[in-house]
């Protein structure tokens, strides 16, 4: 049980308290929590055994006969040791009890019921033999160690082990302190205490953070070995100090139990807390195994595992003898859950360094949380489940929420973590409590001479005679709390002087010499472990020296910080003005940086925001401006360091100027509460060394601000419309968050789409007799297509061509796929081996008919396997369900569509973890690769014109009539037969240059030969027409010949389709062609995973062609290098920040020559493709008149001629018609995954994949996007 606040114990006994236990006068505390059943244990005698049964441990816990009174939860019980006690246990005898009024009484029944305990315990390795140290006694351990509260427990008697509650706190050390704040005894360690800030402690606590070494502890000023009685008081300081630490415990808040499923008012758990669970019996420390025993997950929903310190807490327990050994050992009721690893902390439990905790809550309402106990072992697992000392575990009844569902029958507990204000509403970002605003440190050389005079009231404090500054101008006044580290690594702490008037002011501090004199410090704790026998010695032989002083910036009107920021600012190497001049002549592979007063937020500490290093002027006005470089925290996020990725440009002989500066207002440095800097350095102007070496180099920066940061920009007064337009930088699936300025892909969203008859072109087929493929027990190889159309959707946005390419419908990834069984009539069967695989087919077949003549028969498939695979290398064969897995039809698993056609899943994913989801990406703009090779027509399919009205662009004269002047008339012409040439060449991709957009999903299947399977299921599909061409499926089938002879296919041998054997024919067994025009029905559950965005192409620009005002009146910067060699790029968030399961991927194209200014390649992102190319305008007869109403992406126009169209090629002359303005790297339009595969590219476009992960509904997100270069 915890030790809340409250009245004292004796408020809820029965009758008031005796005269000599009057309660002493005390401040008022908080209210006391709901009243609890605490129990009391009557001494009873059992008799010994060799061994307990579970039933014999149930007997004698309910021998003990069980007496309870009402009590304040945790009410604090103050006890001291039995004079000469027994051997072993820490018999005690308390001055007040939970049971009794009479002391002599209480004394009698613990040791009463020691004893019986003892006799239970005789030669029994498992014998719960323990001193019965009554719940609420403050005991120590029995080697004397330590101390701890007794907690309420069965002492290892229970057969079923439950959870008490849960609750969260601040973790921290404890220590008795004296009326100075000098700690006299580090008492506990990992604490729990209320989670309230620091200012709101009042005495006798103070909550303070180490400077050193970051760790909170809070000091009661009691003394904890006096227990001298005050007769006034009526108690003495080791009693006070009890009191004030069972406070200080009970303001821990409760975590309530909301089961886990579902959105709800969950608990939200700050970021950096302590989560705590109370069990109600002593727990065996053995069986306490992280992401075994008691696991931590995170994610909406949560399903990842989350690695935090798992550990029992010291401080809550009780005794009993399980060990063997003689006497009782100490055995926790608690487990403490600490979910932010410090670098120590991370050295001893080889968890990664975390200072931030819990990942943040992505909403308010739903837990990202979850702690689950599993009660049931899985299949081989070696390690206990969490139990107690005699080996009974944590159980399901009677004990909350548990995951029936899970195979290991979860206890769980949920919660939500603390998240960002702006998403949750979340005080302090989601982090504890935390007012105090950070401060900038400097770090100044100095050096240690005279004597160190130690205090005489304390024996780690010393007087420094001379504290002599390496730099005048950096030389610091000594004030209180400073903190100087000697050459060794021992810190100390600056006090009050009150030897000196004034306290450290002008007498004893030279600002001319940089001298400072008399000088009090304090040893600070912990020190290197060599000198921790004796800090204080360590100090004063070995702390004369060089050394480094460390003190806040301070923005006061009269300081001498404010005309000298670059003092608060580490510049390495050294510059050469280095000390009294550290920014002057830096060189050009300086580093800068800055250290902070607390851990800052390393999510909100933004390069080129937070900090950031600009070029020739202070503040940025173009991409250009920025010095792209790595912003990166220190493992105690205290020290963030900027690095360039490329060194700093320089010209010998001259003299190039650099801008150190710090974001402002919400841009500024935040720490883990999101409280900002107290005070931002003003900027600051560093200059490079005139004679260092030549340095061609350069550098931009993407901040995401908006889609359209850089110029041109869109002029919103203009009169014609095309100025009016946004001309961005970047185009595809994704938008900009403007309050975070951050790019975000589209969201996770999940559709279901359907091949059925209510589909235009599946419902213009005839339904066939039904097929048992892709089954087969005799082995079968089967591949088949779907395309868009068949599923209903469009090729343009909206089902509006002029828009373009739906891009909504791009990059969209497959998580499973469905037939629909014949009849709407599953049977139950099973195939042990069964693989699944996913690919783009090159082919679209087109099963357009004129007057009942099929026009485009070779349109389908080949008989050929790998034929029928748009590219072998770039889009091979993905697996996305393994054989060894096979594929269990069950009719339970039926689902029904819209209209009613009857569902069975295919085994892609079925019955898969979250996590280990196989996923493909479908219509993927990544893959440059043309398809659609065997088509005389070209897509969309003439088919869907002919079904659909769909019509392909040849049949628009123009969107406002033949004139150009009627809106909203085109004007349409029938399919001639034969085609005339201009059908040809006007749908949107020709034949031969289909991009993946317009191309069918191809599915693979290999059923393996089965024994058992009794080829029962068949499912349903359409003919696409009376002719068996085009063909939309190919397969390789065992089966009996007309001989009686079996034929045994193994699919993974097949690369034919060979067909397979007509068991209805007479005689049963002829074979049967590998190519038909069966159209599956089914669906695919789609979900948006994948977002990918392109850029414009960016000039490597000479930073020394800055010329304001002159040239290119879009950019101040004249020229691109000629041969440039670009290094990999620095983005923010890094790819390690990112949310789990979530990934960036970039990949880039270049151009070996100038692009000219004023072409879209380089300034209009609106008239690219989602595969990042650039058409032509069309149409030609554009006059951007009023009359424009839709915006396109590539001419903006919606009077189009005829001869509107995507082409690659242009089919008579073979001449490019995309990107004129760009001489390609290799003449190759492929994208490279690395940016040295850009070497002498002048000019240079970016493709940003940002992959969200589904199980959670986690997305990537990017701040910055920094590239840099260097000039060979």
């Amino acid at each position: 049980m915890i030790f809340p606040s409250g009245s004292p114990p004796w408020d809820h006994l029965t009758g008031p308290p005796p005269p000599d236990l009057a309660p002493p006068h005390h401040p008022p505390r908080p209210t006391a929590p709901p009243l609890r059943r605490v129990s009391s244990f009557v001494s009873t005698v059992i008799p010994t055994e060799e061994t307990l049964s579970d039933e014999a441990l149930n007997s004698e816990r309910k021998a003990l006969t069980r007496t309870t009174v009402d009590t304040p939860l945790g009410s604090p019980l103050r006890s001291e040791p039995l004079p000469n006690p027994s051997p072993g246990f820490a018999t005690t005898i308390s001055k007040m009890t939970h049971r009794t009024h009479n002391p002599t009484r209480t004394a009698l029944t613990s040791v009463a019921a020691a004893l019986a305990f003892a006799t239970l315990g005789c030669n029994n390795t498992k014998s719960p033999n323990a001193d019965l140290v009554p719940e609420g006694t403050y005991a120590s351990t029995p080697d004397g160690s330590r101390n701890f509260f007794v907690d309420s427990s069965f002492r290892g008697l229970t057969t079923e082990v439950h959870v008490a509650r849960q609750y969260y706190g601040r973790l921290v050390t404890v220590a008795s302190c004296d009326a100075a704040g000098a700690i006299i005894e580090v008492v506990h360690t990992d604490f729990v205490i209320d989670p309230r800030e620091a200012s709101t402690w009042s005495a006798p606590f103070t909550l303070t953070t180490n400077p050193v070494n970051g760790m909170e502890t809070l000091c009661i000023a009691e003394d904890v070995t006096d227990t001298t009685v005050d007769p006034f008081l009526g108690t003495s300081p080791r009693e006070r100090f009890i009191d004030a630490l069972v406070e200080a415990a009970g303001g821990v808040r409760p975590v309530t139990d909301l089961g886990f499923v579902g959105t709800g008012n969950y608990t939200m758990v700050p970021r950096n807390a302590a989560f705590v669970l109370q069990f109600d019996d002593i727990i065996d420390p053995a069986t306490i195994t992280p992401q075994t025993s008691i696991k931590v997950i995170q994610g909406n929903p949560p399903v990842i595992p989350f690695f935090a310190r798992i550990f029992p807490d010291p401080n809550f327990g009780a005794l009993a003898d399980f060990d063997g050994q003689p006497g009782a050992e100490f055995y926790p009721t608690r487990i403490i859950i600490d979910p932010a690893i410090s670098p120590a902390e991370s050295l001893a439990t080889n968890i990664a360094t975390n200072l931030t905790g819990f990942p943040a809550s992505l909403s308010a309402t739903l837990a990202n949380i979850q702690v689950r106990i599993p009660t049931v072992k899985p299949v081989g697992q070696v390690s206990p489940l969490l139990s107690n000392p005699s080996n009974h575990p944590v159980v399901t009844n009677d004990n909350g929420t548990f995951d029936f569902g899970s195979s290991t029958r979860d206890v769980v507990r949920a919660f939500r973590s603390g998240g960002l204000a702006e998403v949750t509403g979340d005080p302090f970002s989601g982090f504890l409590p935390d007012r105090e605003m950070p401060q900038i440190i400097g770090a100044q050389g100095a050096n240690l001479a005279g004597v160190f005079q130690p205090d005489a009231s304390d024996p780690m404090a010393f007087t420094i005679p001379t504290i002599t500054f390496n730099s005048t101008l950096c030389a610091q006044r000594p004030v209180e709390g400073d903190v100087l580290t000697t050459s060794v690594g021992i810190s100390a702490m600056v006090l009050r002087n009150s030897a000196i008037p004034g306290s450290l002011d002008s007498g004893a501090f030279n600002p001319v010499t940089g001298v400072a004199s008399s000088v009090k410090v304090r040893v600070l704790e912990p020190v290197p472990a060599q000198f921790a026998a004796d800090p204080a010695a360590g100090f004063v032989g070995n702390g004369q020296g060089a050394a480094q002083y460390a003190s806040a910036y301070d923005s006061a009107p009269d300081s001498d910080d404010l005309t000298r920021p670059e003092c608060f600012v580490t510049v390495t190497p050294n510059s050469f003005g280095f000390p009294d001049a550290p920014n002057v002549d830096i060189t050009t592979n300086a580093e800068f940086a800055i250290r902070f007063s607390e851990p800052m937020n390393r999510d909100e500490m933004e390069p080129y925001e937070s900090i950031k290093l600009t070029r020739r002027r202070v503040v940025a006005q173009e991409a250009a401006d920025y010095v792209a470089g790595e912003l990166r925290g220190d493992l105690n996020l205290r020290t963030y360091s900027f690095l360039p990725i490329v060194p700093l440009e320089h010209t010998n002989g001259t003299v190039e100027t650099f801008f150190l500066s710090l974001g402002e207002g919400d841009l500024a440095p935040k720490d883990l509460a999101g409280n900002p800097l107290s005070a931002l350095l003003s900027p600051i102007e560093y200059s490079v060394l005139q004679s260092a070496p030549t340095q061609q180099s350069g550098s931009r920066v993407s901040r995401f601000t908006s889609l359209d940061e850089e110029a041109p920009f869109a002029d919103l007064t203009s009169d014609v419309l095309t100025e009016r337009i946004p001309k961005l930088e970047w185009n595809g699936q994704g938008s900009v968050d403007v309050a975070r300025e951050r790019l975000r892909p589209r969201p996770v969203v999940r559709e279901q789409v359907f091949v059925t008859t209510d589909q235009p072109l599946p419902g213009a087929m005839v339904p066939g007799p039904g097929t048992q493929l892709p089954l087969n027990p005799r082995g079968a190889r089967t591949q088949f297509v779907w395309r868009y159309i068949d599923f209903g959707l469009s090729l343009y946005e909206d089902g509006d061509y002029p828009k373009g390419l739906d891009i909504n419908r791009l990059n969209v990834d497959v998580e499973a796929a469905y037939l629909s069984p014949l009849g709407s009539n599953p049977i139950f069967e099973s195939y042990p081996d069964f693989t699944m695989y996913m690919a783009h087919s090159k082919a679209l077949p087109d099963e357009v008919t004129s007057n009942g003549a099929l026009l485009n028969a070779s349109s389908g498939i080949e008989n050929r396997f790998t034929e029928n695979l748009l590219d072998q290398t770039a889009d091979p064969l993905e697996e996305v369900h393994p054989r060894e897995r096979g594929y269990t039809i069950n009719p339970g698993d039926q689902s029904l569509t819209p209209n009613g056609t009857t569902l069975i899943p295919l085994p892609m994913n079925q019955g898969v973890a979250e996590v280990d989801k196989e996923f493909y990406t479908w219509r993927d703009t990544a893959i440059m690769t043309l398809g659609g090779v065997n088509t005389i027509y070209g897509a969309p399919p003439l088919r869907n014109w002919e079904v659909n009205l769909e019509h392909p662009r040849h049949a628009v004269v123009t969107m406002m009539g033949e004139d150009c002047s009627t809106p909203n008339s085109p004007v349409l012409s029938p399919i001639p037969s034969p085609p005339s040439p201009d059908v040809l060449e006007n749908p949107l991709y020709l034949p031969g240059q289909m991009r993946t957009a317009a191309l069918p999903l191809l599915l693979d299947f290999r059923c393996f030969n089965s024994g058992t399977a009794s080829s029962g299921n068949t499912f349903a599909h359409g003919l696409a027409n009376a002719s068996m061409q085009p063909f939309f499926r190919a397969y390789s089938a065992g089966g009996t010949n007309q001989a009686g002879v079996l034929d045994i296919i193994d699919p993974d041998l097949e690369t034919i389709a060979n067909g397979g054997y007509d068991p209805t024919s007479q005689p049963p067994g002829a074979e049967i062609p590998g190519l038909d025009n069966v159209l599956y029905y089914g669906a695919l559950d789609l979900v948006s995973r994948v977002n990918r965005l392109t850029s414009i192409f960016f000039a490597a620009v000479d930073p020394s062609s800055f010329n304001p005002g002159a040239g290119n009146p879009n950019t101040d910067y004249d020229a691109s290098y000629s041969n440039p060699s670009i290094v990999a790029p620095v983005i923010f968030p890094t790819l390690l920040d990112q949310p789990q399961g979530t990934a960036v991927e970039l990949a880039y194209r270049g151009s070996s020559a100038e692009i000219q200014a004023g072409s879209p390649e380089r300034e209009n992102g609106q008239k690219m493709d989602p595969y990042g190319d650039f058409f032509k305008e069309l149409p030609e007869n554009y006059d951007g008149g009023p009359e424009d109403v839709q915006f396109n992406r590539r001419g903006n126009a919606s009077c189009w001629d005829a001869s509107f169209r995507y082409l690659m090629f242009d089919p008579m002359t073979g001449d490019s018609e995309i990107n004129d303005n760009v001489s390609f790297l290799g003449n190759s339009l492929d994208w490279r995954n690395d940016t040295a595969q850009l070497q002498g590219a002048r000019f240079f476009q970016v493709r940003i994949s940002l992959i969200s992960n589904v199980a959670t509904g986690a997305v990537p997100t990017v701040s910055s996007l920094g590239f840099g270069w260097t000039n060979n």
